[in-house]
This record gives C-alpha cells, sequence and structure tokens, in this order.
C-alpha cells in the first residue's frame, strides 16, 4: 500500500493550481482528468500521483484498468467520496509495523486529500460553497412540473422557518440531495411528465434507484421519508382489489369458526381428532403464530376473491359437491367446490416469476391448508378426505426451478467466501486490538465493530452448518453450545423445526472443512461473549447470538423474522453487495445460505443426498426438491472412486491371504523336515545307547 501525505502539503499545491474548475462530465475518466488540470511538475507530480496512487489501487480491488476509472465511480453528483470508495478505504488492513493510531491517521488522511480535490475539481473552497454547489448541480435538473417537491425536502439548518423563502434558499441536507437525485433519475430515465406517474406508476424504480445510490445504513429511512414526501402532496397509492381482508370483516360464522381454530392450533390435540386425522390422511399437529398468521392472510386473500353477499361457513368451504356436465376423458377431479374454484381461476390467471399462467399458486395451497386446518378444529374433519381428492396443487416447478438457480447464479459459493475472507481479515484485526470494546470519544466506531463481529459469527455458522434462522435464534451456552475441556465445540439441538434432532463437534479431525467456523466461535466465545454478557448485566439468559439494543446492552432475538431483519440489516452495512443486482442482494438472506451450504456439501465435497440430508436434518427428498441445485454436473467419479477402493481392498486382501498361505505351507514344510531329522537323531542315539549297553553288560560277564 502506498503511504500518505500531508494533508497541508496538497492544500499548498492545491493553492498553486488554478482555481478555475475543469468542465466535466461525470462518465470522464478521473485519471487523464487529473493530469490535464494538474499539469506533471515537481510539486504536483509528488502530490497528485499519491492521490492517483490512492485511486489505482481502489481500481485494482474493482478487478478494472485504472485509466478506465471514471468520475462517478470516485465522487457522487455532488462531489461527495463514493460510498464504495469510502468503504474501502475503511477496510485498508493495518501493516505489521504500523501502530492502530498511524493506521487511523493514514486512512484519514486519504480521506482528506480526496476531499481537498473534489473542492478543486467541482470549483469549491468552503463547505458552505460545496453546500451551494451541490445545490446548484440537483436544482439546475429540476423540470417545472417536480417543482412541488422542493418545499419538502430536508434543508441545512432548523427544521422550522417562520418564511418559507428562506427555507428553499436553505441549502439541501445530504439526505434531502440523495433523495432529489433518485426522484430526478427516475424522471428523465422514464421520460415522465408528471410527479402522480412518479410518485404511483414508479414507485418499485424509485425504491431501487434509492438502494442503489444510497449509503446501506441509510435505505430504509430514505425510503420512509419518501413516502412522507408523496403522502403530503397527496398521492395516495390505489387499493388493490385482491388485498387481504381483515378477520373483522369476514362473515359472522367463519368469524366465530376462525377464533376457536385460533385458540385449539397451539393446543396439543386431542385423543379423538388423532384418531381423525390418522383416518383422514391430515395434520392435527399444533402449529405456532407465524403460521396462524399465515392461514388468516390466505383466507383474507380468498374472500376478497369469492366475494360472499351472504353468511359463510368453514363447511361452505370444504364440502364438495359432484361437477356437472362433467367431461368423462377430462383430467378435472369428479367433485369440487364452486366457492373455491372461484379463487382458484384468479390464482391461476396470475403469472409471475415463480409461477407461470394456469398453474397454482402457494397463496393458493396454503388457503387448502387453513381451511383443512380451521374445518378440523370446528368438527368437520371427516369431509377432508374427499377434499384433497378433489384439490390436488399444481405447482409450476420448472419456473419455481429457473428462479433458484438465477439466484444461485447471481451468488456463487465463490462470491460469498469471498466476502467471508474479507470479513475475516477485519474481524481478526478487530479482536487482536480490541477495538469492540466502548472507550470514550469512539463509542460508536467500537459500537459498529462489535455488530461486524457478531455479524460474522452470524455469517460463518450459517454458511458452514446451514442451521435454520430458529436454531441461531434459540442457541444457549451450555444447552446447545457446549465448549468441552479439550477445546472442541459441540453443537446440538435437541428439537428443529421438523422434530429431528442434529449435533455437530468441531475438533482437529474436521479442520479441513470446519475449520474456521472452530476457529471463529472459539475466539467468539473466549474473547467478545464475556464482554457481551458484562454490558448487558447478566440479562442474556444464556443465549449465544445476540444484538445490540437500544442505549449500550444487548438482547436475544425475539424470533426468527427478528433475526432475519437484523441480519439483512448488517448484510448491506459490512458486505460488498452494492455491485450485486436488485434480486441478488435481496435473494441474501439466512435461508438462502442453507441452501448455499446444501450445494457446497454434495458439488464441492462430494457427499451424496443422503449424507447431506443426515447432516441438515432433514429427508433427502427434501434436500434435493428444496435446497440442491437441480441444474448441476452428476459426476460418476467420486462414486467410483468408493467402489474403486473397495475392489482395491478386496483385491489386496486377496493377495495378502496368498502371500500368508504360502507362508504358512513353507513354515509346515520346514517344521517337517526339522521334526525328521530330530527323530532319525533320537533313533541313532537309541541304537548307540543299546550297543553301550550290551558292551558294557559282556565286560561284566
Amino acid at each position: 500500500m502506498r503511504t500518505g501525505i500531508a494533508t497541508c502539503e496538497l492544500k499548498k499545491v492545491m493553492t498553486e493550481t488554478t482555481k478555475a474548475p475543469q468542465a466535466f462530465v461525470p462518465t470522464a475518466l478521473i485519471l487523464p482528468l487529473l493530469e490535464d488540470k494538474f499539469p506533471k511538475g515537481v510539486s504536483t507530480d509528488k502530490v497528485f500521483g499519491k492521490v492517483e496512487g490512492y485511486l489505482e489501487d481502489y481500481a485494482e480491488s474493482l478487478d478494472a484498468t485504472p485509466r478506465r476509472l471514471m468520475v462517478k465511480d470516485v465522487y457522487d453528483q455532488t462531489g461527495e467520496i463514493h460510498p464504495k470508495l469510502l468503504r474501502y478505504i475503511d477496510n485498508i488492513p493495518r501493516l505489521p509495523k504500523q501502530t492502530v493510531k498511524r493506521w487511523k491517521n493514514y486512512q484519514s488522511e486519504i480521506r482528506s486529500n480526496l476531499r481537498n480535490l473534489s473542492k478543486k475539481l467541482y470549483g469549491v473552497e468552503s463547505k458552505k460553497e460545496h453546500e451551494h454547489a451541490k445545490n446548484n448541480l440537483l436544482l439546475k435538473r429540476v423540470p417545472e412540473a417536480m417543482q412541488v417537491v422542493l418545499p419538502h425536502l430536508q434543508r441545512v439548518g432548523r427544521p422550522k422557518f417562520t418564511e418559507e423563502d428562506k427555507r428553499l434558499k436553505a441549502p439541501l441536507k445530504e439526505s434531502g440531495a440523495i433523495i432529489l437525485s433518485a426522484l430526478l433519475n427516475i424522471w428523465e430515465r422514464h421520460k415522465l411528465t408528471s410527479c402522480e406517474e412518479l410518485f404511483i406508476h414508479h414507485s418499485a424504480d424509485l425504491a431501487k434507484e434509492l438502494k442503489t445510490i444510497s449509503p446501506s445504513p441509510c435505505i430504509n429511512y430514505l425510503k420512509g421519508f419518501t413516502k412522507k414526501i408523496r403522502l403530503r402532496l397527496g398521492f395516495r397509492k390505489p387499493v388493490i382489489e385482491s388485498e387481504s381482508l381483515e378477520v373483522d370483516k369476514w362473515p359472522p360464522t367463519l368469524q366465530r369458526e376462525w377464533r376457536i381454530y385460533e385458540r385449539k392450533a397451539k393446543q396439543k390435540p386431542s385423543p379423538a381428532l388423532v384418531i381423525e386425522a390418522k383416518e383422514g390422511k391430515f395434520s392435527a399437529k399444533k402449529i405456532g403464530q407465524v403460521c396462524i398468521d399465515d392461514y388468516r392472510l390466505c383466507i383474507g386473500y380468498a374472500l376478497s376473491a369469492i366475494k360472499p353477499e351472504e353468511d359463510l361457513s368453514i363447511l361452505d368451504l370444504i364440502k364438495v359437491v359432484p361437477r356437472e356436465n362433467l367431461n368423462p376423458e377430462g383430467s378435472v377431479s369428479k367433485e369440487h367446490n364452486p366457492l373455491v374454484d372461484l379463487y382458484r381461476e384468479s390464482e391461476r390467471a396470475k403469472k409471475g416469476r415463480r409461477k407461470g399462467e394456469g398453474y397454482d399458486s402457494a397463496c393458493f395451497d396454503h388457503f387448502l391448508a387453513a381451511v383443512k386446518g380451521v374445518a378440523s378444529r370446528n368438527g368437520h374433519g371427516s369431509h377432508i378426505k374427499k377434499f384433497n381428492e378433489a384439490y390436488r396443487v399444481s405447482i409450476n416447478n420448472e419456473a419455481k426451478e429457473d428462479h433458484k438457480q438465477a439466484k444461485k447464479d447471481g451468488l456463487p459459493i465463490t462470491w460469498v467466501d469471498g466476502q467471508i475472507y474479507k470479513l475475516n481479515v477485519r474481524v481478526q484485526q478487530i479482536i487482536k486490538t480490541g477495538s469492540f470494546k466502548r472507550t470514550p470519544g469512539r463509542v460508536r466506531k467500537s459500537r459498529r465493530d462489535l455488530l461486524l463481529v457478531m455479524f460474522f459469527v452470524w455469517l460463518v455458522t450459517l454458511r458452514y452448518m446451514g442451521y435454520r434462522q430458529q436454531c441461531m435464534v434459540r442457541c444457549k451456552v451450555g444447552e446447545n453450545f457446549i465448549l468441552n475441556p479439550d477445546g472442541s465445540i459441540t453443537l446440538r439441538f435437541n428439537k428443529t423445526k421438523n422434530g429431528k434432532r442434529i449435533r455437530m463437534d468441531l475438533n482437529e479431525k474436521r479442520r479441513l472443512s470446519h475449520g474456521l467456523l472452530w476457529d471463529t466461535l472459539t475466539l467468539y466465545y473466549k474473547k467478545v461473549y464475556p464482554y457481551i454478557v458484562k454490558e448487558s448485566r447478566n440479562t442474556l439468559g444464556g443465549h449465544l447470538f445476540v444484538v445490540p439494543s437500544t442505549g449500550l446492552s444487548f438482547r436475544p432475538f425475539k424470533d426468527h423474522t427478528d433475526f432475519h431483519n437484523q441480519f439483512v440489516r448488517c448484510r448491506d452495512i459490512f458486505m460488498d453487495v452494492d455491485g450485486l443486482g436488485p434480486e441478488a442482494r435481496h435473494s441474501l438472506h439466512p435461508h438462502f445460505l442453507r441452501g448455499l451450504c446444501t450445494d457446497w456439501m454434495v458439488i464441492i465435497l462430494k457427499m451424496t443426498c443422503e449424507q447431506a440430508a443426515e447432516v441438515l436434518g432433514i429427508l433427502p427428498s427434501v434436500l434435493e426438491r428444496e435446497y440442491l441445485q437441480q441444474d448441476r454436473e452428476h459426476d460418476a467419479g467420486p462414486m467410483f472412486d468408493i467402489v474403486n477402493a473397495r475392489l482395491s481392498a478386496e483385491q489386496s486382501g486377496g493377495e495378502l491371504k496368498a502371500r500368508i498361505d504360502d507362508v504358512l505351507e513353507r513354515v509346515d514344510k520346514t517344521q517337517e523336515k526339522i521334526i525328521t531329522e530330530k527323530d532319525r537323531q533320537i533313533e541313532a542315539l537309541q541304537a548307540e545307547l543299546a550297543s553301550l549297553k550290551a558292551r558294557l553288560k559282556d565286560s561284566f560277564s
């Protein structure tokens, strides 16, 4: 990394150069522009060579040619440093012999030099002049029909002005400038003529534009303020006809039956209901509030399409009757429910990215499950068997697989692992220096560092274990997370979403596959978690994965939705998602990492579907249908590697047996020879002994 230069030296050189701003466009190449504006000389070459050095390093990090770097890649249209470049500067690693203070000063020096360069390029000197220059650049682009928006944008200074003219003369705040930039971009891109078109018909494009040009932490705030501007101007979105009806607008009988279901669904089913469910082949297990809320929405959507004019009960929806004018050769069922058919037709007419026209939607599938659930808890379970025969859901699996494949193509494993590697360098540095601990004067910075460490632990755990969000929310020290005396870690969950028990031991034998996860969890638990427990005053209840709360404390996650929202928020802050498309960025959520982990095990580690399903605690059929990438190369090599290893072992075993038999045979022959020789020697000795006895007897006689 090139060393920095003093800010005062840069100011001195800029004073020597011309103060007239250079005319340029945002797509101009910035390095040739700098060479043009600041001719090479003794001092300018030394100073601006360093600034060019920063930009060359930045271009290399983007895998771009330095000479092709444009002004808009470095500065926004108002002359501020681009958020992506600011993130690059924040991520500059500390050199081994560089102290933390010198490292921070070096980063500040780069930012200061680039800001001073911006002042010269955009022709402003003071901050006030800079704000007015930003205003002028944007306000010149505002057409007459958009002038009504200007009084509602945020301005610098007090929020209230006694006179409207004074308010309009005040410069825009950064948030106001970003909102106005997004509005102008959409206006010019689609050649709009009215604010109603901008705020109503192109609201989705406006939201995407705000996501593209806004700093990640401010996206939700700017979206909310843009909505306020729309409401102040009197533009309200039309009510969608298919909006889900609230329960108090349902028919009275159905309302009463729903209340009964809502109470009984959370309880253990009665023995009679269990027997009825077994005979009728439907589920009677208790369910959670999230599933109940989903069923309520689906019934509300169905009632919006059916529009019942009279009172309605669940029996009117679950009971099927013979179909009139039935074609014997047709594929439709013999029985049907006219009310359910109304909703089915409206859903089949819809077309989207995941569903083609003529197929049933996921909402209709959930509606059928909701109808069966409410009917079973209200004594109408006997109708469910015929209802199942009449309504078999037809899902557009091809569109679903195409959508799943598009998500995985937009976010390959290599990209996610590259982000993990970059974040790991920063996390190791933060933990080593202890910058995550709160110190006077840098509370916000330390809080951000701590949030990065916590997010990195969530990300690595989901990437290498593929856990559901429920496991992350419920994980407790001593129960689900155990650090053993030998340094190994045990992760176990006795009850997952599907009722399965799963377990994993992280130790030295599994370092090649899970070494990063083992090291990360160990470092987090030993170095960071004790500080979190201390700061929260032991109010975490043993939860391992927590999130910062209001003030300076921490709290466990409320539920899986809370975990999802916190993960997505941190993803936008810490990961380089600006280079991704809106769809790919939206796809990077906790459940997507479960599918990514599946692909890693099957495609890269060459595990079978049965083995990968055993790791995740699900059925192989579910793994292949829901998580595994279908459009993949089916490599036969690993399977035959196993077969060849077995055959080689059998062949080696046969050869070894033959060699052992040969050795044993030779030992037997040698032993027979030895025994024969010993027998001959014994016979000779016995004969000699008999001869001696005879001679001795003759001598005495």
